[in-house]
């Protein structure tokens, strides 16, 4: 065999060889994923809480932007606020659903995620008192789908899905206290001066919440 289709032949082996691995090890890799952000809040936790527990308020801060030129579509079930609350997405990625599971009055929220084929995600907030602040910790966690493509991209996932929660959080502390977001001169609306145009539009008071 002459000399530069031998050569060929151990650099296609190697390449494929190569391959293989890549392959093999993200197969092996973890799949399961947690990610955790947290903000330090100066607000009391009453304050907070109607933000995460009602969805209809969700646009004001997370990742759900709603806006006249966004791409993200969401409709809101017959419940909005509590238990049972859900909203579905549509954007070009794919559908999208969202419900809460569990509500425990200026405490925590729990909720579910399913988004196109990806298995569930489940998420919880928690609301830890210090002094006149509160700690809001987001927590999500679930699996990725199998493959050796999703083995390798758990960690860009991840860290991401971090970032993304990390700014979404200070977008709320901002929402509730007032304060300018970091790189803007414009303050954000607290609920004292968001606009009640109508009854479902309006912040829950605390004789709302204890009814849920």
């Amino acid at each position: 065999m002459p000399p530069v289709i031998n050569i060929g032949l151990r650099v296609c082996g190697a390449f494929a060889a190569l391959i293989f691995l890549f392959w093999l090890i993200g197969l092996l890799l973890p799949h399961g994923y947690q990610t955790t952000a947290e903000v330090v809040v100066e607000a009391p936790a009453e304050k907070i809480f109607p933000y995460l527990n009602r969805l209809d308020q969700w646009p004001a801060w997370s990742q759900w932007q709603t806006g006249k030129d966004s791409l993200f579509r969401v409709e809101y079930g017959p419940t909005i606020e509590g238990v049972g609350a859900v909203q579905t997405w549509q954007e070009p990625r794919g559908r999208g659903k969202l419900w809460i599971t569990g509500s425990e009055l200026n405490r925590s929220l729990d909720y579910v995620v399913e988004f196109g084929e990806f298995p569930r995600m489940e998420s919880r907030f928690v609301l830890t008192p210090e002094g006149s602040k509160t700690r809001v910790s987001w927590t999500s966690s679930g699996r990725l789908p199998g493959g050796a493509f999703y083995g390798w991209l758990r960690l860009a996932f991840v860290n991401g899905m971090r970032d993304q929660y990390q700014q979404a959080l200070v977008k709320l502390d901002a929402v509730v206290t007032g304060k300018p977001l970091p790189g803007t001169a414009e303050n954000a609306k607290s609920p004292s001066t968001q606009p009640e145009t109508n009854q479902s539009e309006r912040l829950p008071d605390q004789a709302d919440q204890k009814k849920n």
